[in-house]
C-alpha cells in the first residue's frame, strides 16, 4: 500500500462521518494533485493547497482550477483560519524551522480533534534525516 493510500484510509476513518465540515490545508501542495484529490472526498468542505513556488502555484491553478491555491512563504504561514487537518508531503524539511513550524500547527492552527499528517521520505543516505526520530520524537 502506498503511504498516501495510507494516510487518505487515516482521514477517512477519522472524519468521513462529519458530513462536508472537515477543513484541510495541504502544505507544500506542489502541483496540487492532493489538495484536487482530497477536494473530491464527500466529507472535505474546502482542502486548499498553500505552496512556496509560484511556478508550482500557478501550475496547479491551471491543472486543477476547481480547487483553491496561494503562494505563501511556508517559514511565515500564518493563516487566518484553523483546520481540522494539516497534510504536507514532502514539505516540511524544507521550512527553516521545521520544529516551529509543527509547533505552530498545533498550537494555533489544528482544530481541537485535528489531525497533522507529515510524510517525509526518511532513509539512510540522507543524513540530515537520521537525527529526526530523536529530535522530532516520532517513529520513523
Amino acid at each position: 500500500m502506498k503511504i498516501v493510500d495510507k494516510i487518505l484510509k487515516k482521514i477517512i476513518k477519522q472524519f468521513s462521518e462529519n458530513k462536508k465540515h472537515t477543513t484541510l490545508a495541504d502544505i507544500g501542495c506542489g502541483n496540487g494533485w492532493a489538495t484536487c484529490d482530497l477536494n473530491k472526498e464527500e466529507f472535505i468542505d474546502k482542502a486548499t493547497g498553500y505552496d512556496g513556488s509560484l511556478e508550482m502555484v500557478q501550475k496547479a491553478k491551471n491543472t486543477y482550477p476547481a480547487s483553491e491555491f496561494l503562494k505563501m512563504d511556508l517559514n511565515n504561514w500564518n493563516p487566518k483560519q484553523t483546520f481540522d487537518i494539516i497534510y504536507s508531503m514532502e514539505a516540511i524539511y524544507y521550512l527553516s524551522s521545521p520544529e516551529s513550524f509543527i509547533s505552530n500547527c498545533y498550537n494555533k492552527w489544528l482544530k481541537s480533534k485535528g489531525l497533522f499528517i507529515a510524510a517525509l521520505d526518511h532513509y539512510k543516505e540522507n543524513i540530515e534525516s537520521l537525527s529526526w526520530p530523536d529530535d522530532l520524537n516520532v517513529n520513523m
